[in-house]
């Protein structure tokens, strides 16, 4: 709230009014929303084992390895923080006149991380134990896969143990950023280092050796290691105990090539990409009682600005505010997720060690929509409105199938009303007011459908004087383009609301309508000269001012503006309803709808379905 307070301050303090004009003055305000977007990617995908060749030559004799991967569980997190920069000119912000709002959202650099990703690695692998073109022993068996991997085999040696065998497992990949989210462009997370190195070379001795000798023999199928004997003693004249010494010199050469590999490297670059889509801000701004919208904004670039123009309704009070807030902000983006880790092994001194690919791959994780909910306590922007210092504001033409009305305000002076219609420049019609007043709506029935007229307009004030002539052209419509849709019940989660049908009750010049709500709402009518109703028609609205106990008093009939009584007050919320609607002519059809709006918490602002309604129904008088 001490936002909104320095706000209004600022705005009274660089507002400048000279002669009753407001000077133009340029007004900015961003208000930020601290860690708005914030999603997190928990689910555990099925994981993937990408495998190398076998490692090789001079590996692959008796002994041979190929090393594996595969992600473990891990987080995948986005937060970040949304500014949103209001500008205006207090100079536009004038009954009846555009006010243009520029909105520019922008992500921000965060304090805290803005993506982050935390992982761990498992790298399997699969020994295998075979005995090809060894000399003067016959390629008789296949290579065979033990029931061991590398990690078991030197988590026996003591000093690798606790180095080695436990980084299945612990491998990590850790990535974050604190830079901005992309709005419209992409941004991507790297984190390339060799994940592990290490010598087996350093480790291994003739005792870690002959262990690993022992357990790899343990495991050759007798039938497959009888044969084995048998073709080694057949091959170098050997008997049991020297052939079985033959095969574990074999074995034992195969491990030191593999120990004595220079090193083995896992190089890993795994990386994230966000690609950003756009941005939504859903707007809503209202001026209590008087207008009201929801404006959703998608903004697709970073730099992208847009301007949101109002027309502001052209009578306005002392103290009236537009009030502007964000419902809700949405990000859409897509994440893509990209593996690249290679294995380099050293196999010979001096040369550079050859390098495997275990995954090149990318893969979309997926596409998401983060949305935030706010509220009036996030941000509430309050725009002051002036009064115009014009004499008439706002003549325009609402044109039905056969009817049109003329519309204009003249806020500060009530006035008396002349229009003409013309046809082809031919007068065909002309209408004045019975009364001076500030709203003015002159109706005019039985004209052709899809034709042409010129309205030409005057007022008159009480000493006499007249505004210049206003001449505007209009084109009655084809067809009606909607009929009203009407409604005696709502459901809601609070109960049923029901709208009685009216009774009607005719005067010389005059109707009054009385209905009933179950809860309490507004009471409106509308009334237009024909059947094209739907476009042309002149709204009344009850409005008083309420006490404590629910109340009203000072209740007045605003006529087609709301507001347009020079009273205080707000929409009448009541049950039992009753409303006079004076000054029509005699001897003319009227058609008309009632309404009884429903209104969040009884506050006039925040209008939350369409109105309960009786259908349109026809009065002669």
């Amino acid at each position: 709230m001490k936002r909104f307070f320095f706000l209004i301050i600022t705005l009274i303090i660089n507002g400048i009014v000279l002669y009753g004009i407001v000077v133009a003055a340029p007004q900015s305000y961003t208000a930020k929303f601290t860690d708005c977007i914030s999603w997190n990617f928990q689910d555990k995908p099925t994981p993937q084992t990408y495998w190398t060749p076998y490692l090789p030559v001079p590996t692959q004799q008796i002994v041979r390895m190929k090393m594996g991967f595969r992600f473990s569980t891990g987080t995948i997190a986005v937060k970040d923080s949304v500014n949103v920069n209001f500008s205006w000119d207090d100079s536009e912000a004038v009954a009846y006149k555009t006010l243009k709002i520029k909105i520019k959202p922008s992500f921000i650099d965060g304090t805290n991380n803005v993506f982050e990703s935390s992982f761990g690695l498992y790298l399997p692998n699969s020994i295998e134990v075979g005995f090809v073109s060894i000399s003067g022993i016959p390629d008789i068996l296949p290579w065979f896969e033990l029931p061991y991997d590398f990690w078991d085999l030197v988590g026996s040696i003591p000093k690798v143990g606790s180095y080695i065998a436990s980084a299945q497992d612990q491998i990590g990949v850790n990535m974050n950023s604190k830079a901005k989210l992309p709005i419209g462009m992409d941004v991507e997370y790297h984190d390339t280092r060799d994940l592990i190195s290490f010598s087996l070379a350093d480790f291994i001795t003739d005792a870690d050796k002959e262990e690993m000798i022992n357990r790899i023999v343990g495991k050759i199928p007798s039938s497959k290691k009888t044969v084995l004997i048998n073709a080694i003693k057949a091959a170098k004249k050997l008997d049991d105990a020297s052939a079985q010494k033959f095969l574990k010199d074999l074995i034992g050469g195969g491990l030191e090539q593999v120990g004595n590999m220079a090193s083995l490297t896992i190089k890993g670059d795994p990386s994230y990409k966000i690609r950003g889509h756009s941005i939504v801000l859903m707007v809503k701004y209202w001026i209590p009682g008087k207008m009201s919208g929801t404006y959703p904004i998608e903004f697709r670039s970073e730099n992208e600005e847009f301007i949101l123009s109002l027309l502001l309704p052209p009578f306005i009070n002392d103290g009236d505010k537009l009030y502007v807030t964000i419902e809700d902000i949405t990000y859409n983006f897509t994440l893509e997720q990209n593996l690249n880790f290679k294995v380099a092994v050293g196999t010979i001194p001096l040369v550079k060690s050859p390098e495997f690919d275990v995954v090149n791959s990318k893969k979309v994780v997926t596409y998401a929509q983060v949305k935030k909910s706010l509220t009036t306590n996030d941000f509430l922007l309050q725009i002051p409105i002036n009064k115009s210092t014009e004499r008439i504001l706002g003549y325009k033409i609402k044109a039905g199938v056969t009817t049109a009305t003329a519309w204009w305000a003249s806020p500060d002076v009530p006035l008396k009303g002349t229009v003409k219609v013309y046809k082809d420049n031919q007068l065909i019609a002309q209408k004045t007011e019975q009364n001076f007043t500030t709203s003015h709506q002159v109706q005019f029935a039985n004209l052709a459908a899809n034709t042409n007229y010129k309205f030409v307009m005057t007022s008159i004030d009480g000493q006499g004087n007249i505004s210049p002539e206003y001449v505007l052209d209009a084109k009655t419509l084809e067809k009606s383009p909607y009929s009203f849709k009407n409604h005696t019940d709502y459901t809601y989660s609070f109960g049923v609301c029901t709208l009685t049908n009216p009774d009607v009750t005719l005067g010389v010049d005059s109707i009054t309508f009385t209905w009933q709500t179950n809860v309490p709402a507004s009471t409106e009518v509308m009334i237009g000269l024909s059947q094209d109703f739907s476009q042309d028609y002149i709204g009344y609205f009850k409005r008083g001012i309420r006490d404590n106990n629910g109340n009203y008093s000072s209740v007045v009939i605003d006529k087609g503006y709301f507001g347009s009584k020079d009273s205080p007050g707000n929409r009448v919320l009541e049950t039992n309803h009753s409303i006079t609607i004076t000054g029509l002519e005699p001897g003319t059809t009227y058609y008309y709808r009632i309404a009884s709006w429903l209104f969040a918490d009884n506050n006039y602002t925040q209008i939350v379905n369409d109105p309960l309604g009786h259908p349109l129904n026809v009065l002669d008088i």
